[in-house]
C-alpha cells in the first residue's frame, strides 16, 4: 500500500477519481437518466437489436452498447424474470421501472468514471515514456482537473470511451516509435477501431497521426529491412480493416450501416451546424474550440500546453522521440481540421479529445520551463503547478456542486407538495424532474417533434402548445434547456456563425414561439410562481451540455375572479 501511495500518478488520479465520483448518482433512481444524450439507460438493448435488425440502424455505431449490455445482462434477465410473462411488451415495461432502469444507468456511469481515469493515466504515460517522470506527473494532474472528464466520466455518453480507445490507440503507436513492434501497430489498429465503432468522430483524430507514423516508420534508418516494415504496416490495416468490418455491422447489416452513415451526413450533423462552410467560418470554430478548451482547462493550464508544443518543437531529441512528442498535437489538430471544421461544432464535448492530449503538453511544457531555468524551479515546482491547476478544479467543483444542487431537486420538492395537481409538463426526459408513479401530469409535444420516450407517472399527448386554454392544467412545468429554442430570435447570420437549423425551425414556430413567448410575458392566465435555479453564492454557475445548472420554472393558473 506504500508503494502505491509513493506511486508518481496516485494523488492525481485520487483527486479524479473523487471528482469524478462526486455526484455520479446524479439524478438517480429514475427510469430515465437526466445526462443528455446519454445511451444508459434506454437505449443499450434498443440501440444494439437496431444495429443487427437488417435496414435498420441506432444513431451511435454499437460497440459500446454491447459492452454495457453484457455488463447490464443479469439486471435484463433479473427484469425479464419478474416480468409477468416473456412478451416484449410485458417486459419492456418491467424494465421500464425505475428500479431497472437505475442499475442499467449505474453501470454505464461506472464504466464511465473507470475509462476516464484509464485515459488520465494514459495521457500520463505518455509523458513519463517520452519526456520524463516530471513532466508525467504534471500530466497526471491536468487531466485529473479537467472539467470535461469531471462531467463525461459519470455519465452514459459515449465521448469517455470514445476518447479512451483513441488514446489509447495513441499510447500504443508511441511505444511503436520508441521501440517498433509489430504488435503494438495492430494493437493500436485495433484500438482505432474501437474508437471508431463506439463515436464515428473519433476517425478524426487519426486522419494526420497514421500517415505521418507510417511514413516515419518507412523512411527512417532501421536495421529491419523496408519489406519487413511495409508489411508490419500492411498487417496492422489489414486487422484495421476487418475489425471495423466487423465492429461497424458493415458485415452484417450493410443496408443499415450505409443508411446511419446517410444520416450521420444528413440530420444528424446539418441540422446543429453553427459555422458557415467558409474560411470566416473556420476562424469562427478555431475561436469557439479555444474557448471551449478555457472552459475545461483554464487559461493557465492552455498558457502551459502552449510552451509545451514549443517546446517540442525546440529541444534537441533523436528522430523517433521527437514523433512520439508530436502524437498527441497532431491527434488534437488532426480531431479540429477533420472535425471541428467539417462538422462545425465547438462545443465542449467536441473538444474534450483535443483537452485530452493537451494535458500531455502542459506536463512538456513545466518540465521544459525547469530545464531552461536549470533546475530552478524543482523545488517551487509544487508550489507553482497549483497555481496554474486552480482555475480548471475550481470550475470542476463548481460542476460538481451544481450537479448536486440540480435545480429540479428543488421542482421535485415542491411537487411532493402538490400531491394529485394536475400538471403539464413540457420537454424530453433529461430535461424534466423525476415524477412519482401514479402522479397526474401529462407532457405535451408537437406534432412535427413528438416525443417517444415514455416516463412512469407521465402521460404523453401530442398537441399543439397553444391549446393549453382547453387543457386548463393547474400547474406548467417549463424547463429552460428545452423552451429556450422556441424563444430564440432568428437574427442574420454573423461572421463566421450561423444558426443550427434544428433551433432555426424551432424558433419559427408559430405554435411554440407563440406559446412561450406568451406563456413567460403572463399573457396566458398562468403567472410564474417558482424559478428553480443554481445556487451561485459559493461557486459560479457551471452551463455544459444543457444539462448542467439549467433553471426550471413552474406556471400557476391563475384562478378566474
Amino acid at each position: 500500500m506504500k508503494r502505491l501511495a509513493t506511486h508518481w500518478a496516485f494523488l492525481p488520479l485520487l483527486l479524479a477519481l473523487a471528482l469524478r465520483l462526486t455526484a455520479i448518482w446524479w439524478g438517480l433512481p429514475a427510469s430515465d437518466g437526466w445526462d443528455n444524450d446519454g445511451i444508459a439507460p434506454r437505449d443499450v438493448f434498443p440501440g444494439l437489436v437496431a444495429s443487427f435488425t437488417p435496414g435498420e440502424f441506432y444513431t451511435y455505431p454499437p460497440l459500446h452498447l454491447a459492452v454495457l449490455a453484457v455488463l447490464s445482462s443479469p439486471v435484463a434477465i433479473w427484469g425479464a424474470l419478474a416480468s409477468p410473462s416473456l412478451h416484449v411488451g410485458d417486459v419492456v415495461t418491467t424494465l421500464l421501472a425505475p428500479s431497472y432502469m437505475t442499475w442499467f444507468a449505474a453501470i454505464a456511469r461506472v464504466v464511465a468514471l473507470v475509462l476516464s481515469l484509464a485515459t488520465t493515466w494514459l495521457v500520463a504515460d505518455l509523458a513519463r515514456r517520452t519526456c520524463g517522470p516530471r513532466a508525467a506527473t504534471i500530466a497526471a494532474w491536468a487531466g485529473a482537473v479537467n472539467m470535461g472528464f469531471t462531467y463525461y466520466g459519470k455519465t452514459s455518453n459515449l465521448d469517455v470511451p470514445c476518447i479512451f480507445y483513441a488514446t489509447l490507440s495513441i499510447w500504443f503507436l508511441t511505444r511503436d516509435r520508441l521501440v517498433p513492434n509489430g504488435r503494438h501497430k495492430i494493437y493500436a489498429a485495433l484500438a482505432a477501431v474501437c474508437a471508431v465503432t463506439t463515436k464515428d468522430q473519433a476517425y478524426a483524430n487519426f486522419v494526420l497521426v497514421l500517415p505521418v507514423c507510417a511514413f516515419a516508420s518507412l523512411v527512417e534508418r532501421s536495421s529491419a529491412p523496408r519489406w519487413q516494415r511495409v508489411r508490419a504496416w500492411a498487417l496492422a490495416l489489414a486487422a484495421g480493416v476487418g475489425g471495423y468490418a466487423v465492429a461497424s455491422t458493415l458485415l452484417f447489416n450493410p443496408r443499415g450501416f450505409f443508411a446511419r452513415l446517410a444520416f450521420l451526413r444528413g440530420s444528424a450533423s446539418q441540422d446543429f451546424m453553427l459555422y458557415s462552410d467558409d474560411w470566416s467560418g473556420r476562424l469562427a470554430a478555431a475561436e469557439g474550440t479555444l474557448r471551449s478548451l478555457q472552459n475545461l482547462l483554464g487559461a493557465p493550464l492552455l498558457a502551459l500546453a502552449a510552451v509545451g508544443v514549443l517546446a517540442v518543437c525546440l529541444q534537441r531529441v533523436v528522430a523517433k522521440r521527437r514523433v512520439a512528442r508530436m502524437l498527441p498535437g497532431l491527434a488534437a489538430l488532426s480531431f479540429f481540421v477533420f472535425f471541428n471544421c467539417v462538422a462545425r461544432r465547438s462545443e465542449e464535448r467536441f473538444v474534450l479529445a483535443q483537452s485530452t492530449f493537451l494535458a500531455f503538453y502542459v506536463g512538456v511544457g513545466l518540465a521544459y520551463l525547469d530545464t531552461l531555468l536549470r533546475g530552478q524551479l524543482a523545488t517551487p515546482v509544487r508550489f507553482l503547478a497549483p497555481l496554474f491547476l486552480l482555475p480548471a478544479l475550481v470550475r470542476s467543483l463548481a460542476l460538481d456542486a451544481g450537479l448536486l444542487n440540480d435545480p429540479r431537486h428543488e421542482v421535485e420538492r415542491w411537487l411532493a407538495e402538490h400531491h394529485g395537481a394536475k400538471i403539464e409538463a413540457y420537454g424530453n426526459d433529461v430535461y424534466l424532474p423525476r415524477f412519482e408513479a401514479g402522479a397526474n401530469v401529462v407532457r405535451i409535444s408537437p406534432p412535427e417533434s413528438p416525443i417517444q420516450s415514455p416516463l412512469p407517472g407521465v402521460r404523453d399527448v401530442v398537441a399543439a402548445f397553444g391549446d393549453v386554454g382547453e387543457r386548463q392544467p393547474d400547474f406548467l412545468i417549463v424547463p429552460h434547456a428545452y423552451s429556450w429554442r422556441y424563444r430564440t430570435r432568428v437574427d442574420p447570420a454573423e461572421h463566421g456563425r450561423v444558426m443550427a437549423r434544428g433551433v432555426a425551425r424551432a424558433a419559427e414556430s408559430s405554435d411554440g414561439g407563440q406559446f412561450f413567448k406568451a406563456l413567460f410575458e403572463e399573457e396566458l392566465g398562468y403567472r410564474k410562481i417558482l424559478q428553480a435555479e443554481c445556487d451561485d453564492s459559493i461557486f459560479e454557475r457551471i452551463n455544459l451540455h444543457a444539462s448542467v445548472c439549467e433553471p426550471v420554472l413552474v406556471f400557476a393558473r391563475i384562478a378566474a375572479p
